[in-house]
């Protein structure tokens, strides 16, 4: 979403949440698959991470949803590179991301391991074997202020 350098600083996290959901569900690049953000009507509930996600880089479309013992095929991938999306609700304002050893935290919604240029998955190469990622909400920047539960998902990559 470019909304021009002089705009930019003086959006709130909430306008630029709000936009970037309107940009998705308007066919502004996020893929047509593409799950609403994790948004509720209520954004002063606690910090809560919903659900973890698959994505493909850079198109940001859905490959699936992350569970415990889930397996994807590297073969079967649309592109050769991926993110993992933590979809929020409540008031939360960073997620500390953690795909195997490797710690993130972003503070700019979506929240995605390993980051994001405009809403679209950096990506990471998937790498065969056994993965494990957690993400933890918080209600301030910086992995800071309340802290929600966190949320774990094994899964594996084969070829």
């Amino acid at each position: 979403m470019n909304v021009g350098p002089c705009l930019e600083p003086l959006l709130t996290k909430a306008v630029r949440r709000a936009l970037f959901v309107l940009a998705c569900a308007s066919g502004g690049g996020c893929g047509e698959d593409v799950l609403r953000f994790g948004e509720r009507a209520d954004p002063t509930g606690p910090p809560v991470v919903e659900q973890l996600l698959l994505r493909e880089s850079p198109s940001g479309r859905l490959v699936a949803g992350l569970s415990n013992q889930a397996t994807f095929s590297i073969a079967a991938l649309p592109s050769t590179g991926v993110g993992v999306e933590a979809v929020v609700t409540g008031l939360v304002d960073s997620v500390e991301l953690m795909l195997d050893d490797d710690v993130i935290i972003e503070d700019d919604f979506p929240f995605i391991y390993p980051g994001d240029t405009t809403g679209k998955p950096n990506g990471f190469a998937p790498v065969l074997g056994e993965h494990r990622v957690t993400a933890t909400p918080y209600s301030k920047p910086n992995a800071q202020g309340q802290r929600g539960p966190s949320v774990t998902a094994a899964f594996s990559f084969i070829e």
